[in-house]
């Protein structure tokens, strides 16, 4: 057992954390990834540019920066790819205001279908899917956190079951109810992240990050890297 239980505030967080390292849960309680101790390595941000492997695809119609050592790898990682396909990025950093746009919108959704719970509860449902932003952020906005997926060899989206930053139910990367043609392209995309290592967020296929808290909890490192810009 790590030191990252006595970081955590309560009892649920700990059990939580127990059932993740029984296999019993996918995602981790989010005191496990608060808790991670921040070292900035100081690393610079650099601009994302498409190549044959590598497609930019910008969410917001700007310009992607990643941290320098993220946009190696993500490039290592494209380049693992048979000849007929590609690698598309569809965000990368991402401020507090964006952050916090895409907050509102998800908790208006959960408030619309979950009325009847508690606004404390709403907000869990909501955290499932949407970074808080408070605190210090997530990990968009450090530049270790990327939104990805696949596309054929012209730089066209495949089939993923569903579009980047769409939540339903089968977001989560081992949803129950996608064909198998899209599982095996969900695990293609997680293979060659994680040799590259990248960390999947689980309540997303499309999430992956490097040297951010979450990545430190799900590698199961002590320290994070990369800190909020």
């Amino acid at each position: 057992m790590n030191n990252m239980l006595p970081r955590m505030k309560n009892i649920k967080s700990a059990v939580g954390y127990l059932l993740w390292l029984l296999g019993a849960r996918k995602i981790l309680p989010r005191a496990i990834v608060n808790g991670i101790r921040i070292s900035d390595c100081g690393e610079k941000m650099t601009e994302v540019t498409s190549n044959n492997k590598l497609v930019v695809k910008s969410k917001t119609g700007k310009v992607e920066f990643l941290r320098a050592d993220v946009l190696r790898r993500l490039i290592r990682a494209s380049q693992m790819l048979d000849d007929n396909m590609t690698l598309i990025l569809i965000e990368g950093f991402r401020s507090r205001e964006r952050q916090a746009q895409l907050w509102d919108a998800q908790l208006s959704v959960v408030k619309e279908s979950h009325p009847n719970e508690s606004e404390e509860e709403q907000e869990r449902i909501t955290r499932l899917s949407v970074a808080k932003p408070v605190g210090m952020g997530g990990g968009h906005q450090t530049g270790g956190a990327v939104d990805v997926t696949l596309g054929d060899g012209n730089g066209l989206e495949l089939n993923m079951g569903t579009q980047v930053q769409e939540f339903s139910e089968l977001t989560p990367t081992e949803a129950r109810g996608v064909s198998e043609e899209v599982q095996s392209r969900r695990d293609l995309l997680l293979n060659i992240m994680n040799k590259s290592d990248f960390s999947n967020f689980p309540g997303e296929w499309w999430h992956f990050s490097y040297g951010d808290q979450m990545w430190a909890a799900y590698k199961k490192r002590k320290t994070a890297i990369y800190g909020p810009l």
